[in-house]
């Protein structure tokens, strides 16, 4: 599936479903893992199956998501992007991803890995 002109996401089960409400409210694409029946998977289950949703995935495990982005490039396994955030207030990460939706576009995202720090 080609990449969306806009940023279509996808929050971790670590990120709190309700912020996908939240940014839907705002006319953004995010749904949250737990919406979608996605609970408990494995995170290379959710990134590949966030790769076929053009969706970029959004999260704060840090450390495993990496490990899943560098086994992906070192494969040439393509996936709709990764952004990462330290554990921060429902508030301020708001603010990261309406940050991170108006900066860049799914294109954009394709196949990479963003460190969402401040207001991006």
């Amino acid at each position: 599936m080609p990449p969306p002109p806009f940023a279509r996401l996808v929050l971790d089960e670590d990120v709190h479903a309700r912020l996908a409400g939240a940014l839907r409210a705002r006319g953004h694409d995010v749904v949250a893992l737990a919406e979608v029946g996605r609970l408990g998977s494995r995170d290379e289950e959710n990134l590949r199956w966030a790769t076929r949703e053009g969706r970029a995935i959004a999260t704060f495990n840090a450390a495993d998501f990496v490990a899943l982005h560098e086994s992906f490039q070192s494969l040439g396994v393509p996936h709709s992007g990764i952004l990462l955030s330290p554990q921060v207030p429902l508030s301020e990460l708001r603010l990261r991803l309406l940050a991170a939706l108006r900066r860049w576009s799914g294109k954009d995202l394709r196949n990479g890995l963003f460190w969402m720090r401040g207001s991006v």
